[in-house]
């Protein structure tokens, strides 16, 4: 989910403005209200052969992008607008025991969150992180201490843990 302004909800990226050592921002409200979901954003590219890209900002927490590979997936996303992004949350969405139905190892291990000036463009790592600990493959992952500002945003998804597919829910 991301939040933009507040916590406006687009899907289940979180972005939130500010800077990275916690300093708001002047908000500027673009009729992009905290108090409301964000329509605007939407998935407009992402790796071959993945499917469900627009369940990242469907908000419901039941549907998932997936991508028939263990490394190098990814999904661009376009808020509609340029906004500051300061942190970013993902939902994995099941457990390392595959009790859920999906496959045990598809919980992507190494991430980039991404920004570039058109969809299609140059893109430049704001954060680079991996998902590490017991809770690595469940549940919500949080990710913050990062900076930056653009419409288009692009998850990466470099591996899994050992899944033949990636998925974020």
């Amino acid at each position: 989910r991301m939040m933009c302004t507040g916590p406006a909800r687009i899907g289940r990226v979180v972005a939130r403005t500010g800077t990275a050592d916690g300093t708001p921002l002047e908000t500027i409200d673009h009729g992009l209200s905290h108090w409301g979901p964000r329509p605007s954003a939407t998935a407009v590219r992402w790796s071959e052969a993945s499917s469900g890209a627009a369940h990242l900002v469907d908000e419901d927490p039941y549907t998932a992008w997936t991508a028939p590979t263990n490394h190098d997936a990814f999904v661009t996303l376009d808020l509609g607008g340029y906004f500051p992004v300061t942190e970013l949350d993902i939902l994995v969405p099941f457990g390392a025991d595959g009790t859920s139905g999906e496959a045990v190892g598809a919980s992507p291990r190494n991430v980039r969150l991404q920004k570039a000036a058109a969809a299609d463009g140059a893109w430049e790592n704001v954060h680079v992180w991996s998902l590490t600990g017991t809770n690595a493959t469940t549940g919500w992952q949080s990710f913050s201490g990062f900076s930056g500002y653009s419409r288009f945003w692009r998850l990466y998804v470099e591996d899994n843990f050992g899944g033949e597919t990636i998925s974020v829910r």
